[in-house]
């Protein structure tokens, strides 16, 4: 028990040294973290994100957030961050799996990034109806990343459904943009638009 508080005591802090240093481009991963499970992610500027698993298996992202902004900003130019969908519908076309081969290459090139998947739909039909369709989408699409060799356990899915809608319009021009699934590094910025 007295070790265990004491890897939290020392995880805490180490993330208060490294959010005060913030001239500082590399964070590492918190201490007794598995090295064979560490790994570099390397922004567009060349900065270093030291990733990895801690302790209780979860990923711990670099807590350097304009680094995260940068990898962020170079997966939404490179592979895009959005798939859109048919109404009411969640399966992949044609374009969208096109999308998610080049997000599929771009997580493989960055291994120990982790990724949420947020569905969304446009605002027609109810509330529950539009979570349980949004939850199909990134469902849709995080399958679609790990056929394609991305590691289950980096990508997380959720629906936000109807609630943050892309485009708050409503018209037909909003409803198709508002049918998406969002792919967000985690730790770059808020993924629940």
């Amino acid at each position: 028990m007295r070790a265990a508080a004491l890897l939290v005591l020392t995880a805490c802090a180490s993330g208060l040294l490294l959010s005060g240093c913030a001239s500082r481009r590399v964070a590492s991963v918190p201490p007794g973290a598995p090295t064979q499970d560490r790994a570099s992610a390397v922004s567009p500027g060349g900065a270093m994100a030291e990733v990895g698993r801690t302790p209780g298996g979860g990923w711990a992202p670099s807590q350097d957030p304009a680094l995260l902004q940068a990898l962020a900003g170079d997966f939404a130019r490179s592979a895009g961050e959005r798939v859109f969908f048919a109404v009411d519908r969640y399966d992949l076309s044609p374009e969208a799996e096109a999308t998610l081969d080049a997000q599929a290459e771009w997580l493989r090139r960055n291994p120990n990034l982790p990724v949420v998947i947020a569905g969304h739909a446009d605002e027609r039909g109810t509330r529950e109806y539009n979570f349980a369709l949004g939850s199909r989408r990134a469902q849709a699409v995080r399958d679609y990343l790990v056929r394609s060799g991305v590691a289950g356990e980096r990508l997380g899915a959720t629906s936000y459904g109807k609630e943050r809608p892309l485009d708050p319009g409503s018209d037909e021009g909003a409803w198709s943009r508002n049918r998406n699934a969002r792919s967000t590094i985690v730790g770059s910025e808020d993924p629940l638009r």
